[in-house]
């Protein structure tokens, strides 16, 4: 599965767009009035202005290349306040099952952000950014019932589990592209802030071309034009 563009909603688009550009070394590939949008890589994450949004957060993923996850780790601690592993209090969270690295942090408006390269996944090419981003390979999704919606999820998009699952939690997708599902309230990791829902909408590649809207979110196939209307 592939996320090729994901759309939020900010009360502080100036703030936001500064902290992505400037800070995290994003090109921006839109600016318009109350929106912008970043290239990140071979997706792109989209900001628009909501001046009645709520305080809950949101959380996401950029993946970067696996050989390049140290320089990018030690970049980003020079940028940002990595949140730590709760359990060894390093900076930087091994994911065993996963087989994966991560860097986590927060945004301005205290959305979760992570920086996570996977060893399955051998990059045939490195980014041309600074910070290394291949791609947006997460989003999460807090939902009511995890269990039915992943299997929602699985059989309209002819996607699976991946590696990890139970009543509150469940990965759907794979290493390139991934649903992240938390039951509402449940706490994001490394932090003690709830997962809630937020309006999001995700535009996806998956074997089977599907929609669904539910809860706020609008998961939808991925078109030459709706990604280029951002």
């Amino acid at each position: 599965m592939r996320i090729t563009k994901i759309e939020l909603q900010t009360r502080q688009p100036e703030k936001l767009k500064a902290f992505y550009t400037n800070t995290l070394g994003f090109a921006l590939a839109v600016e318009e009035e109350n929106t912008f949008t970043i290239k990140a890589g071979n997706s792109l994450l989209c900001v628009n202005l909501n001046s009645e949004r709520a305080d809950e957060i949101y959380h996401f993923a950029f993946r970067v290349p696996y050989h390049q996850f140290e320089s990018i780790s030690n970049w980003l601690q020079q940028r940002v306040d990595v949140l730590p592993d709760p359990t060894s209090g390093k900076p930087v969270v091994v994911h065993e099952e996963w087989e994966a690295k991560a860097v986590y942090f927060l945004d301005p408006d205290g959305n979760i952000v992570e920086f996570i390269a996977h060893q399955s996944i051998q990059e045939e090419e490195q980014s041309s950014q600074e910070n290394g981003v291949v791609s947006i390979c997460e989003i999460g999704l807090a939902v009511p019932h995890v269990p039915a919606f992943a299997a929602e999820l699985k059989q309209k998009f002819g996607i699976e589990c991946w590696k990890t699952a139970n009543d509150k939690f469940e990965a759907v997708g794979d290493a390139q592209g991934l649903f992240i599902l938390a039951a509402e309230n449940r706490n994001w990791f490394p932090t003690d802030l709830p997962a809630a829902v937020l309006p999001v909408k995700v535009y996806v590649e998956t074997p089977i071309a599907a929609s669904i809207n539910k809860y706020g979110y609008a998961l939808t196939p991925t078109t030459e034009r709706a990604v280029a209307a951002s």
